[in-house]
C-alpha cells in the first residue's frame, strides 16, 4: 500500500511539531532549580543544598517560575510566601523525602503556589488581603492544621 505524498508529508509535519514541543518541555523543565531551606540555614544564604535559606519568605524571593523548594525537617516559626506579582508555572514548597516538618503558622499570599506534606501547629491562612487581587492556583496537599482560612482567594 502506497501513501500519497500529501498524506506522508501531513503526518511528517505532525511528527516534527510533536518532537520539537517535546524538546521545549524538557528545556523547560531542565532549567528548574531546587532550593533548600533548614531550621539551621540563614538568610544571607543562597538558598542551595550546602547554605539554605532559613525562611519560605525568602526561598521564595530567590525562587523563579517553576522551581522546588525542599524543606528539611524540623520545627519552624511561622512562615509568609508573600505576593510578588509573579505568575506561571507553580513553585513548589515541599519536604525533603522522609523529613517531618512543623510549622507554627504558615501564610500564603503568593499565585501558583503548591505546599505540601507539612503539619502547622495553628493557623494556615490563604489570604491575598485585597479583594481586587485576589490569591489564585495556590495547591495544598497532604496539609495537617487545627485551624485554616481561605479569604480573597
Amino acid at each position: 500500500m502506497r501513501m500519497p505524498l500529501l498524506a506522508l508529508s501531513g503526518a511528517l509535519t505532525l511528527v516534527v511539531a510533536l518532537s520539537s514541543a517535546f524538546m521545549w518541555i524538557d528545556v523547560a523543565v531542565a532549567k528548574a532549580a531546587t532550593l533548600h531551606v533548614s531550621p539551621s540555614g540563614s538568610d544571607a544564604g543562597r538558598c542551595a543544598a550546602s547554605a539554605p535559606c532559613r525562611t519560605f519568605q525568602r526561598a521564595y524571593r530567590a525562587a523563579s517560575p517553576g522551581d522546588v523548594v525542599r524543606v528539611a525537617g524540623g520545627s519552624y516559626g511561622s512562615e509568609v510566601i508573600p505576593a510578588l506579582g509573579r505568575s506561571g508555572r507553580k513553585i513548589v514548597f515541599r519536604p525533603r523525602r522522609g523529613a517531618a516538618v512543623r510549622l507554627a503558622g504558615l501564610a500564603v499570599r503568593a499565585d501558583d503556589v503548591v505546599v505540601r506534606g507539612m503539619g502547622v501547629a495553628d493557623w494556615l491562612s490563604v489570604d491575598s488581603k485585597s479583594a481586587a487581587d485576589p490569591v489564585e492556583r495556590v495547591t495544598l496537599l497532604n496539609m495537617h492544621t487545627s485551624k485554616h482560612w481561605i479569604n480573597n482567594a
